[in-house]
């Protein structure tokens, strides 16, 4: 398996003149599939995998993490020069979705296009599903450990009104990597440990090779007003480590910071996935 971060928060250090940007957008080539998981703030990652050499116009499927505007701006241009890829969401994912601090009030809502433009081709996914051989498509999470700090600030629109975000639009990707589980997440809003709890139900007797993806312990985007503490980070790396992860990838809501006290907990057992890398499974 070959996964490709096309775009995310911190710059390439691998390939130049590559964009980074407050958003998030991989690639996966896994037999003989290809996967897009999430389509960016902007449509900046399609220029980035043409500078990688990665085809677009070849992905089968093309998977929405949830309803956030930072994991599916570049959706509406990627489908335009994409014509078969399966567009595979949460149904609530398409809702109005806000970030509220006080009395502002921040739209972060996936383009309302998407269904009237490309209804025919979505797929909504709202539980456990095998969307093609060996790739699963994971949502329902359990609540073993507390979510998130910055939740709370995260609300979406029901018949006028706003009420806090339960994230059941949240889904996540996991592939059975000979034998193996990689566990592929964008934003872990119910919680990573909670999301891996969730797998280890589904495979109990499987090892997971991979954690893949940002655990929104940075706070607000863009900074780290409300970012969860250090005693708190520390022990998720703690917990991450009982998990006998192979390798965790962390990156986007992850933040720097947090990932510089992740690492001096987990050592070699994680790394950063920025812009323009490609690793190997």
């Amino acid at each position: 398996m070959k996964v490709t971060m096309l775009i995310e928060d911190e710059p390439s250090k691998d390939v130049i003149n590559l964009a980074n940007e407050m958003g998030l957008s991989m690639h996966f080539q896994f037999n003989d599939k290809n996967i897009l998981f999430d389509a960016g703030l902007t449509e900046a990652f399609i220029d980035n995998a043409r500078k990688m050499g990665i085809n677009l116009k070849n992905d089968d499927f093309i998977v929405i993490s949830h309803g956030h505007i930072s994991h599916a701006g570049g959706l509406l241009k990627y489908l335009r020069s994409n014509e078969k890829a399966e567009i595979v969401i949460s149904e609530s994912a398409v809702q109005k979705h806000y970030i509220k601090i006080c009395r502002n009030e921040i739209d972060i809502s996936v383009p309302s296009e998407i269904t009237s433009r490309c209804g025919n081709r979505i797929r909504y996914l709202n539980d456990f599903t095998e969307i093609t051989k060996d790739v699963f498509i994971a949502s329902n999470f359990i609540k073993k450990y507390p979510w998130v700090r910055f939740n709370q600030y995260m609300f979406t629109e029901k018949y006028g009104s706003f009420i806090r975000d339960d994230f059941k639009h949240e889904l996540i990707m996991v592939i059975n990597n000979a034998g193996k589980l990689v566990i592929v997440t964008g934003c872990s809003h119910n919680g990573i440990t909670n999301i891996i709890e969730s797998v280890k139900l589904k495979f109990p007797d499987t090892p997971i090779q991979a954690v893949i993806g940002g655990f929104h312990i940075s706070g607000i985007p863009g900074g780290n007003v409300f970012r969860e503490s250090e005693q708190s980070v520390r022990k998720l790396g703690q917990t991450l480590l009982s998990y006998n992860i192979d390798k965790v990838y962390t990156c986007h809501c992850t933040g720097m910071l947090q990932y510089n006290i992740l690492k001096k907990v987990m050592k070699d057992k994680i790394e950063y996935f920025s812009t323009g890398r490609e690793i190997e499974l």
